[in-house]
């Protein structure tokens, strides 16, 4: 159960790995005061094309100052450029980003960052 008028839709800022990609999240205030993450790619470039190692797309949630980051789950990209999925954070005041990486289950990001967010607060 959603509250209504509580959704932002924000837009990533893309950095030069992500080429012509564009990423987006529409974010949702439920019940319980999670946040709904609902993640769209489009025009991505598979991550091998970064590199040969990397498999997945890593969305991560952060405090704004990135003492706490954590991964908040995987993305793979499909035949026409696009991935989509949807998670949880119960952070108020957080940043997103995108890494690729060579498989999902990484604890801390690595270093090729493909989109970001400004600060996201309720």
């Amino acid at each position: 159960m959603l509250l209504s008028g509580c959704a932002k839709q924000i837009a990533f800022r893309s950095l030069p790995l992500a080429g012509r990609g564009k990423a987006n999240v529409r974010i949702e205030l439920t019940y319980n005061r999670n946040d709904i993450l609902n993640v769209r790619l489009s025009e991505i470039p598979d991550p091998s094309t970064i590199n040969s190692q990397f498999t997945r797309y890593v969305l991560w949630v952060a405090t704004p100052d990135r003492q706490y980051i954590t991964n908040v789950g995987q993305l793979r990209v499909d035949e026409r450029g696009r991935a989509d999925m949807v998670t949880l954070t119960p952070m108020r005041r957080f940043i997103l980003f995108i890494t690729a990486e060579p498989h999902g289950e990484v604890r801390t990001p690595g270093p090729d960052l493909l989109f970001e967010t400004e600060e996201i607060f309720w």
